[in-house]
């Protein structure tokens, strides 16, 4: 992004969005990602892409049909992005300007009108966010779905000095410190968790285009254990107030048509793989029916759902 810092012998030009692009392309993808973060924390000095390489990446992309996905999670990323005519975010915004704001201010609203008009996929992903949580939760690591999800072995070495370094990590910043100490860690990352389910649900109910997924893993963190954090950001999606029927839709037809990939997945039809949950119960109905899987069927391979268990 800076070529100022580009090292002595470097052809810049093969370097350039428009070259990059062409890689990716020829790669056979179905899409371009980028990152737009200028940090974490108190470091915020890590360099974002000036507004003109975004542009022309978005530009390059287009030109062969490549949607533009940026990780992007602040209001200066998002605003970015929507600025620069990007498809999609992944991440939901949840670092706001005003970060003690208890509602959605008058910035982040036009950021979202115009994630609407301009018909911006938005994927939240809140679950980044319990997933630094979840490090100081006493019993997470004895959860009988995290039990089902992860082998014994490993939830007992993460249980170890040495597989508690994230939390101890953490707990340098002393917000996190005071918290834990105080009995509170059900508060830690409580203003961004806030923050960005008000954005989902201001999305949801005025059109906004929302794709499913969880970031699994978003960190080096064990409690966004893959597989389960999807069933766990569908908990998320509700309490927000968005329907069993659009987490669905979100999680499979919006997905695939957003990827160009309707023809093969996203809906149950003949000549499409055969990749199927069966369950008991209905999930229009409700998302714990996901609770209720009998039989994984992958490329029309069935698994019972037991034999996935990592116990």
């Amino acid at each position: 992004t800076r070529s100022d810092e580009f090292p002595a012998g470097l052809n810049k030009e093969d370097h350039s969005p428009e070259a990059v692009v062409v890689r990716i392309a020829a790669d056979g993808a179905v899409a371009v990602k980028t990152f737009y973060e200028d940090g974490f924390g108190d470091a915020k000095d890590i360099p974002v892409p000036p507004p003109q390489v975004l542009e022309n990446l978005v530009a390059a992309a287009h030109e062969r049909d490549l949607p533009v996905i940026v990780h992007a999670n602040s209001e200066d990323a998002q605003a970015a992005g929507l600025r620069a005519g990007v498809d999609a975010f992944v991440h939901g915004l949840w670092t706001w300007d005003s970060a003690d704001a208890p509602e959605l201010t008058a910035p982040i609203k036009t950021i979202l009108n115009g994630i609407i008009e301009q018909g911006i996929a938005w994927q939240p992903t809140i679950r980044v966010l319990y997933g630094e949580r979840d490090l100081f939760d006493p019993d997470f690591l004895q959860r009988a779905d995290v039990a089902a999800a992860v082998p014994r072995e490993v939830l007992d070495w993460y249980a170890t000095p040495e597989g508690q370094w994230l939390a101890q990590e953490m707990r340098e910043f002393p917000y996190v410190s005071k918290l834990e100490a105080e009995g509170r860690w059900q508060e830690i990352n409580d203003q961004p968790i806030r923050h960005v389910a008000q954005a989902l649900t201001y999305l949801a109910n005025n059109g906004g285009h929302l794709l499913f997924g969880s970031d699994s893993p978003s960190a080096p963190t064990y409690a966004n254990p893959t597989g389960l954090n999807g069933r766990l950001e569908m908990d998320r999606w509700v309490e927000a107030g968005i329907s069993p029927r659009e987490i669905l839709k979100a999680a499979t037809l919006n997905n695939t048509q957003f990827f160009g990939l309707e023809d093969e997945i996203g809906t149950i039809e003949p000549g499409k793989r055969a990749d199927l949950l069966l369950m008991q119960n209905n999930p229009l109905a409700s998302v714990e029916a996901y609770d209720s899987i009998e039989m994984v069927i992958l490329s029309g391979r069935a698994l019972p759902r037991a034999s996935l268990a990592a116990h």
